[in-house]
């Protein structure tokens, strides 16, 4: 969800199209490698993805602290899109434990991981709005600008991130 806010945070409602791309490039990073790791056609240590999730967070939030200083705090860019898409590989990664779990021996897997993917970009989805609905709030009720709420959300999710990555087992 961190990721998700990071991601989501210097758009306004008036930008879905570019939370749109932002958010449908980490959807289909993160959908496959949750299909090849459930096939198991790639698998990783899970402390080096429980690690490197956190780190995906920390760069983002320190991009987007970077991003609000300037004037085109929605600027998504085709780099952005190749970012996000990797990162959203890392995270499916983390998923792939969660579906393996729920998988009887002799259950296929091809339904389980179209509804867990389902579910997943639901849920992403949901708190998008979320964010974009607050982002009207605060902008356009609140007048506060976009780009001190952006540096909040940054380092609230920097330190989140620190939190996590200092914390992990692989330490």
């Amino acid at each position: 969800m961190l990721f998700i806010l990071v991601l989501s945070v210097p758009f306004s409602l008036w930008h879905y199209k570019r939370v749109f791309w932002a958010v449908t490039g980490f959807t289909l990073g993160h959908s496959l490698s949750l299909a090849l790791a459930t096939f198991n056609l790639i698998t990783v240590d899970s402390a080096v993805i429980e690690f490197l999730i956190p780190v995906t967070i920390l760069i983002s939030a320190l991009f987007l602290a970077f991003k609000s200083q300037g004037k085109r705090l929605e600027r998504f860019t085709a780099a952005q899109f190749v970012v996000v898409i990797f990162f959203g590989l890392i995270h499916g990664l983390g998923f792939s434990g969660y579906l393996r779990a729920m998988l009887v021996d002799d259950m296929s897997p091809f339904i389980p991981l179209l509804s867990f993917n389902l579910g997943v970009e639901a849920g992403q989805l949901i708190i998008v709005l979320i964010i974009l609905l607050l982002n009207f709030l605060l902008e356009g009720i609140a007048n506060i600008k976009k780009s001190y709420w952006a540096l909040f959300c940054a380092g609230a999710s920097t330190s989140l991130a620190l939190k996590l990555i200092f914390e992990n087992k692989i330490w």
